[in-house]
């Protein structure tokens, strides 16, 4: 049986698995079929695939390597030789280059494979949001997000419904619950855990007014446990920009901030003795400062404020991004190539502060604000 397959090898790749095999003669050898099929119960039919004699490999795609098994045959004394294959390992993003993490919302909400394939392209980090044994916002846990090959993960914690009021949270139970949380996501290479998406927009009351002292209280009774146990190894995040529009349609600027801490004047001082940092929105496009609120212009407008009366300089951009649509305005863009540009120049306006330590598009997939190729490929040359 000098034409039976040897060396059958069955490797993993990012659409299937690539089968080789090698003969120690072609005496009488007439042709190979590979046969194949998911790993599964119940047992699935076969695929097959016939070749002629002068193959040695041949290219599965569609299916996931790991639920792939097979054999090879060779056309001479009916000889054939079982394979199976393995998991493909999720590749090792490589380290920022330029001293700014940058990621995606929900890098791994598309599968393993496609997580595989954003930490290829260099894009090694996610956010997420921490439900504790469960799934995220993006139905992703934080064990799974590192499995497949993300790290400096920025993570919601102590987040409430969107229809619920702040002051509808009770300080007790709520900061213990989300000490929980943040007590799990010690140790776990977490850039930074964001206290709740966007306090301002929870349980929106009639003309606008919104709740800055509850925010603030929370966060300051959530510092000063953090800092009681010695949960610092993760910086919390506080939410930065929260100016609103009152009755009469003005916009307030740096309400959010100033009314923070005249509620808890204390606030900057624990969020710095926690090596706590700011979280911003950055939607808007470069230099636009849009309702004194969102853009690079109001983040670097609320930045200064908020170092004046005494918080911390570091940033995290948790969110920021285009849709594609019309009309085109500060967060609508006309096409999936104008959306890279847009986010590209973001970025170097980011990065060019100097502050900002982690910015995170938004979102892999949402509807009119999914991330396109042109958007990935922008993403991944500032990683």
């Amino acid at each position: 049986m000098t034409a039976t397959p040897t060396n059958v090898k069955a490797t993993p790749t990012t659409s299937g698995a690539m089968i080789s095999w090698t003969v120690l003669s072609t005496e009488g050898l007439q042709a190979f079929r590979v046969n194949w099929r998911p790993k599964a119960v119940p047992v699935l039919p076969w695929h097959s695939a016939d070749l002629p004699a002068s193959a040695r490999s041949y290219s599965i795609a569609g299916l996931p390597a790991e639920s792939i098994e097979g054999n090879v045959e060779s056309f001479v004394h009916g000889a054939t030789v079982n394979w199976v294959t393995t998991p493909l390992p999720a590749p090792v993003p490589p380290a920022p280059k330029q001293g700014m993490i940058v990621g995606v919302n929900g890098g791994s909400l598309l599968g393993v494979q496609e997580a595989h394939r954003l930490v290829g392209m260099g894009i090694g980090s996610e956010r997420l949001e921490f439900y504790p044994g469960a799934t995220t916002y993006s139905g992703t846990t934080l064990a799974q997000s590192k499995a497949n090959g993300f790290k400096n993960q920025a993570v919601i914690i102590g987040n409430i419904p969107n229809d619920m009021l702040l002051r509808q949270a009770e300080p007790g139970p709520w900061v213990a619950h989300t000490l929980i949380q943040l007590e799990q996501l010690q140790g776990q290479g977490v850039a930074v855990a964001e206290i709740m998406n966007e306090p301002q927009f929870k349980g929106e009351q009639p003309g606008g007014v919104k709740d800055p002292a509850t925010y603030a209280t929370l966060c300051a009774q959530l510092l000063s446990a953090a800092l009681m146990r010695g949960l610092t190894d993760v910086p919390l995040g506080v939410t930065l920009f929260g100016s609103f529009q009152e009755p009469n349609g003005k916009w307030v600027q740096f309400n959010w901030l100033t009314d923070m801490v005249k509620a808890q004047p204390g606030l900057p001082k624990l969020l710095t003795e926690a090596k706590g940092a700011l979280v911003h929105h950055t939607y808007g496009k470069a230099g636009e400062s849009i309702e004194q609120n969102l853009g690079t212009g109001a983040l670097g407008e609320t930045h200064a404020k908020a170092v004046s009366l005494g918080f911390p300089s570091d940033v995290y951009c948790t969110e920021l991004g285009f849709q594609i649509g019309s009309p085109a305005n500060y967060k609508t863009v006309a096409t999936a190539q104008q959306q890279g540009t847009a986010i590209q120049e973001v970025l170097a306006k980011l990065k060019a502060f100097g502050y900002v330590k982690g910015a995170w598009p938004y979102a892999m997939r949402d509807g009119a604000w999914s991330l396109q190729p042109s958007a990935l490929a922008a993403i991944a040359s500032f990683a």
